[in-house]
């Protein structure tokens, strides 16, 4: 007898560890908390962003801050590695937005719409960071209750913000922070949307 393991259409995630340098997300930091803000209809509770359509804070930043200069360049390649192992081709950075949750805020599960790869660059985060959940995107597993999760069956995948941390994901995936509240004073993140 002969087995083989067909693991059928997989989702690609990749999460990178110190992106930045300490100095650098000091430098990110101290902008998103010193510049004007509105609110970003995915959040519940007291939060700022700078989102819009055609925000191109990435620009920005590596505009205004010596330090940060190749910011834009180097997550290009990482987003362009990504975008090739999935089977994109030509993807660039459309817009970038700085998030800044306060305690008992709650990231609304939410999709990307028109782009193809998006990321996630926590700036300031810690132990009491509300996670990022990402979806399992399978919307049969409501009705199946297995005895035993496996990588098969798992309803989402969470991840612990660490500063630093690049988390690149199909823009497709619902994702939010679980509907759990976040209890550290300002949670920073950088959303990217590539197509």
């Amino acid at each position: 007898m002969e087995k083989q393991v067909i693991k059928l259409f997989p989702t690609l995630v990749h999460h990178y560890r110190e992106v930045l340098s300490p100095v650098q997300l000091a430098a990110i930091a101290t902008h998103c908390l010193s510049v004007e803000a509105g609110q970003h209809r995915a959040f519940i509770g007291d939060t700022k962003s700078s989102f819009s359509r055609n925000s191109h804070l990435i620009e920005n930043l590596e505009t205004n801050y010596p330090v940060l200069k190749g910011l834009r360049t180097g997550l290009s390649k990482l987003m362009i590695g990504y975008a090739l192992e999935y089977g994109f081709e030509g993807i660039q950075i459309k817009n970038s937005w700085f998030n800044v949750q306060r305690p008992g805020s709650v990231l609304k599960h939410h999709v990307h719409t028109d782009s193809k790869i998006s990321a996630a660059l926590f700036v300031q985060a810690d132990a009491q960071s509300s996670k990022l959940h990402l979806e399992n995107p399978n919307p049969f597993l409501n009705y199946i209750r297995p005895e035993n999760f496996t990588e098969y069956t798992f309803e989402y995948a969470q991840f612990q913000p660490v500063a630093g941390d690049l988390i690149l994901f199909p823009s497709w995936i619902k994702h939010g922070s679980g509907f759990e509240a976040n209890l550290s004073k300002d949670r920073i993140v950088i959303s990217i949307n590539a197509s």
